[in-house]
């Protein structure tokens, strides 16, 4: 298993953790199934805890049926269905663009709701191996390549257009709304729909 550089997954997997505390406290001495359950998504935490990314694990799990090209996925269904169920609530599961988006539905107190949510999330960004994002140093060499002369465009919702201007903001991330789109994960700070702490990006404008 290689090693990861996603910020994202490592901050969810902490809420995720302290989540399972609450669920094994809650739920007291747990069925089979929700121990298994409580195995699957602790393994899936030490992974991202440990700096690897949880989908380079083989992928043993013998009901693969619904999603058999990708890897944990049926793991990671079963585990949060059967943790749902656990705390009388549902978990439907389905595929957006990449990922395996989670919803849980009703729970039997705030507490169980709340942790449900944080490992659902976990889920979600465990289940795509992203390209590790880019970096300045990464667009240096990139540019390096190129010939100084060849104007920098962006795609636009209209189409491709001229950059006009780079700057450094603050952003964060959307509260899990960015599970129904595939870009636009981020807004940039001050904004109150956001999770987690902010980072320093550079941004590429198309106004100056």
């Amino acid at each position: 298993m290689g090693a990861i550089m996603n910020s994202d997954l490592e901050r969810a997997a902490r809420p995720a953790r302290k989540a399972l505390a609450v669920l094994a406290a809650e739920l007291g001495e747990p069925s089979p199934d929700t121990a298994l359950a409580l195995a699957i998504i602790e393994q899936m935490l030490t992974d991202i805890e440990a700096g690897l990314h949880p989908l380079d694990r083989p992928d043993d799990w013998p009901q693969r049926d619904h999603w058999p090209g990708r890897p944990h996925w049926d793991r990671w269904r079963w585990a949060i269905k059967a943790l749902a169920d656990a705390c009388g609530a549902t978990a439907h599961c389905s595929p957006k663009y990449h990922y395996m988006r989670v919803d849980v539905r009703q729970a039997r107190s705030e507490a169980l709701a709340v942790a449900l949510d944080d490992i659902g999330c976990a889920i979600e960004l465990a289940s795509d191996k992203e390209r590790d994002a880019m970096t300045v140093a990464d667009l240096i060499e990139l540019l390096r390549e190129l010939p100084p002369d060849l104007p920098v465009m962006l795609p636009c919702e209209a189409g491709i257009d001229h950059a006009r201007a780079v700057r450094v903001a603050d952003v964060a991330r959307h509260r899990r709304d960015w599970t129904w789109t595939p870009v636009g994960q981020y807004r940039e700070m001050p904004h109150e729909d956001t999770v987690g702490p902010p980072i320093r990006a550079a941004i590429i404008d198309l106004v100056g």
